[in-house]
């Protein structure tokens, strides 16, 4: 699973995306980066809104069911920052650059640049250099 899947559906990438959650070697296309980001940020969102809502709701007691909301929301971000950063690592080595420039995201402000950027890089060839395991 180290080659890109040029032209994934949302299923294949999603599937990759957590298949390969550890795998910093190989590469990713651009549809194995963007439909999991798109699902990521869809999730948040679902979670954001019935941590709202459930916090209105629960008006006697709103600070449990807004905590419970968060928690879960908070899983979720921790249970896909793994898989984050490994298909971000995988999609620079697809554009023939060092995982390393991953740590660019680190770095306030600009880490919303770099995300776009590692997004829309172009595929080169020279980065089947990360397609073979190094031992």
């Amino acid at each position: 699973m180290t080659l890109p899947l040029y032209g994934a559906t949302f299923g294949q990438a999603v599937s990759r995306f957590f298949r390969n959650y550890a795998n910093f070697s190989g590469r990713a296309s651009k549809s194995e980066y963007w439909w999991p980001v798109l699902a990521s940020l869809v999730a948040i969102f679902v979670f954001s809104m019935a941590t709202s809502a459930i916090a209105a709701a629960a008006v006697s007691d709103s600070n449990l069911a807004s905590g419970v909301a968060a928690l879960v929301t908070i899983v979720f971000i921790l249970a896909i920052a793994l898989p984050s950063i490994s298909v971000s690592v995988r999609r620079l080595h697809d554009a023939n650059l060092s995982g390393w420039m991953y740590l660019l995201a680190c770095i306030p402000i600009l880490n919303y640049v770099a995300w776009i950027v590692i997004g829309v890089l172009s595929t080169n060839p020279e980065g089947a250099r990360f397609d073979r395991p190094r031992w």
